[in-house]
């Protein structure tokens, strides 16, 4: 999702950069239905690795980026970021 946000930035295709969101999608739904029916234990697993992630990155953001508070987006920032990379 982030490369279609970015595309006029980074020059794609924004139909292939949806294309390649729904066919990521559906393959996470179809590999986390056929988790939940072979090994719950494995769903539980991921989505509490999933809310560790989240909250780590809640914190951090907080504490130390400081991205969440300036309420700078990181579209712009990952843009500043892309355009000194090339220059």
């Amino acid at each position: 999702m982030a490369a279609y946000l970015l595309r006029e930035t980074i020059g794609g295709n924004k139909f292939v950069f949806l294309l390649a969101f729904f066919v990521s999608l559906a393959s996470l739904i179809t590999l986390l239905f056929h988790t939940y029916q072979t090994d719950r234990k494995a769903i539980i697993i991921f989505f509490s690795f999933i809310g560790i992630s989240v909250l780590f990155e809640l914190l951090y953001g907080k504490l130390y980026r400081k991205a969440f508070t300036t309420g700078e987006k990181q579209a712009v920032i990952i843009k500043h970021s892309l355009n000194n990379d090339y220059n």
